[in-house]
């Protein structure tokens, strides 16, 4: 009787799991609990539960998947957590995901996972974010570079997980430079022959075609992004965690790069602003401070603007009160030309700016754009997509191309306009005036940057520098 008993609730229990998922959170965890113990059909039960048929609730489906991740290495559990690794509900797509990655498969890859999550969904879980610091493909940095200022609670994982990637390829240009054992460095060489050389640590790390050079322009492009968001940061928080992970990723010299970014009067003045900021507060924690030499030569030469020699006075009276009541050196003011107020906004030097007057609208514009991204082909691409926007006039881009346009050749009507967009049209002139359309008070930062991206046919973070690039040359333009 006991026999048959044992047997009929033995039945049950299988019928149970044959007639469809279990829908109970408590009945899930029993389930898991019993496969664990080894019984097969309860590990068959929860397989059901991932069958996309029976759309169970997200819930229970990130539970499900739970507490299958201890079989996460058998062909049937691996074949069910793939149809939810680009999942809409974020909890049940990291559930996929770890199970996934616990199993050591690597179709599809985990870039490609990544990449069409981020292109799909606005944002991603901080899980996904930090994913991003382990892959080697450069897609995922243009991923966290897009999505990042989106939402700023996202943005301090974003900007760790950039200065990751910045640390691992700055670590792997170093290790692919770095001369086979036994064979002489060229810093031995001058030891040997008693000269002194010295090496400049920024120049160090510069992309080039030689060895490690891929790897450098990696580095750069997450440099790009680290500083760029410091210069613009919303707050003082999100600024502080991009110099922080730009420093961690230059250790043990992050400390170094930043004091010379600070010296550097071709760097933006919000930038070093925010190194100033950055640096001040966490001066007395240093084993070897070397932040108030700087600022007392920087005081000296006097060569800094008011904004910046303003700031850097109040940090003297509230850090080193002695340094602040010393005597000022006397001096007379310089008188500060056109050329030289102008080189303090951006990122050229007065000798190009003066190279500049030499150059037509179209060159002029050409030569800014490869000071800011290093691409030569950018204005070309720039180019080719407004043209394909100014022959039609649906998309809403279209619209503020059209109105430059005609601001610049009056009187020509829409026909004429479309025509003469098939020339070689874009100059400095021309984008001047596109920009001066986006770029006003009346429209918040996030538009601006997504009508840039319209309108020039580029990714966020270029259109960021863009918007950067026309506030600090828009004088030179």
């Amino acid at each position: 009787m006991r026999l048959a008993l044992f047997f009929l609730v033995k039945m049950i229990f299988f019928l149970s799991c044959q007639s469809g998922p279990i829908r109970e959170s408590e009945k899930i965890r029993e389930a898991g609990v019993k496969a664990r113990e080894g019984r097969e059909n309860a590990k068959k039960a929860l397989l059901k539960n991932l069958d996309p048929a029976y759309k169970l609730p997200d819930a229970q489906l990130s539970q499900t998947l739970e507490e299958l991740k201890p079989f996460s290495a058998q062909p049937e559990v691996q074949n069910s957590a793939k149809a939810y690794l680009y999942h809409e509900n974020p909890d049940v797509r990291v559930r996929a995901l770890e199970l996934w990655l616990s199993s050591g498969n690597t179709e599809p890859k985990l870039a490609d996972i990544l990449i069409t999550n981020g292109q799909k969904y606005r944002e991603l879980t901080p899980y996904e974010y930090k994913l991003c610091a382990e892959g080697d493909d450069e897609r995922l940095l243009e991923l966290l570079g897009n999505h990042l200022g989106r939402k700023p609670e996202n943005d301090p994982i974003i900007l760790e997980s950039i200065g990751q990637i910045l640390k691992k390829n700055l670590t792997k240009s170093r290790e692919a430079e770095s001369p086979p054992q036994n064979t002489p460095t060229p810093q031995d060489k001058g030891q040997e022959k008693g000269t002194k050389q010295e090496l400049d640590p920024i120049k160090e790390f510069l992309p080039s075609l030689e060895k490690g050079g891929e790897e450098k322009d990696l580095a750069k492009r997450a440099e790009m992004l680290l500083l760029n968001y410091a210069a613009t940061a919303p707050n003082n928080e999100l600024r502080d965690e991009a110099l922080s992970s730009y420093e961690k990723a230059h250790a043990p010299g992050g400390y170094s790069h930043l004091l010379q970014l600070l010296e550097n009067y071709q760097e933006s003045l919000a930038l070093r602003l925010a190194i100033l900021n950055y640096l001040a507060p966490r001066e007395k924690n240093r084993e070897k401070p070397q932040l108030k030499e700087v600022l007392l030569k920087i005081r000296k030469k006097a060569k800094a603007e008011p904004p910046f020699l303003s700031r850097l006075e109040e940090i003297l009276r509230e850090f080193y009160p002695e340094e602040a009541l010393a005597e000022k050196p006397k001096r007379e003011k310089p008188k500060v030309s056109f050329n030289k107020r102008l080189a303090y906004r951006g990122k050229l030097t007065l000798s190009e700016i003066r190279k500049l007057k030499k150059l037509n609208e179209r060159q002029k514009l050409a030569f800014i754009l490869k000071k800011y991204f290093g691409d030569p082909n950018l204005l070309l691409k720039m180019e080719e997509h407004s043209r394909a926007l100014l022959q039609g006039f649906k998309d809403p881009a279209a619209r503020i191309l059209f109105a430059a346009f005609s601001e610049i050749n009056p009187g020509l009507n829409f026909f004429e306009l479309r025509n003469k967009a098939k020339e070689n049209f874009l100059s400095s002139r021309f984008f001047a005036h596109v920009m001066r359309r986006i770029i006003t008070e009346s429209y918040p930062p996030s538009w601006q940057i997504l009508a840039t991206r319209n309108v020039w046919g580029v990714d966020d973070t270029t259109a960021q520098i863009l918007v950067q690039l026309y506030l600090a040359e828009k004088k030179l333009l």
